[in-house]
């Protein structure tokens, strides 16, 4: 079962600004979704693919957050990040889904898909995060 996000994660105003909300969060794997709204189009009212960029930094980092069997958590810096779009949306929602892949006692990996409100893949991302 999912932890609830708001006692395992300290508050973001970056994550505020943009919007985001934190869905399911769990040992290896989190959500998140954010509402498409005009401040975050680019100049052909797309979705940016900065905000994109975000949620893929942002699902993969918190996906290692939670430690299994553990009421603990670990919070961690972004060493490298790689993204790929399939696609774009103009409306509705947006969902991230991060896994954390593997890793060691300091540095994981873990790979991220956004979707559209249809459950169509928008852009998948890979990172690698250090503990802090």
């Amino acid at each position: 079962m999912g932890k609830s996000p708001e006692v395992v994660v300290d508050p973001s105003p970056f994550r505020d600004l943009l919007g985001m909300r934190i869905g399911k969060l769990q040992p290896g794997r989190a959500e998140l979704e954010l509402d498409i709204s005009p401040t975050l189009m680019n100049f052909v009212g797309r979705l940016h693919g900065g905000v994109v960029a975000t949620l893929i930094d942002m699902a993969g980092t918190l996906a290692g957050y939670c430690l299994p069997d553990s009421d603990e958590t670990r919070s961690s810096v972004t060493l490298s990040l790689t993204v790929g779009f399939t696609g774009t949306a103009t409306s509705g929602k947006v969902r991230a889904v991060g896994l954390k892949r593997g890793g060691g006692r300091k540095i994981y990996n873990s790979t991220v898909d956004v979707f559209d409100e249809n459950d169509t893949l928008i852009a998948t991302g890979q990172g690698t995060y250090r503990y802090t």
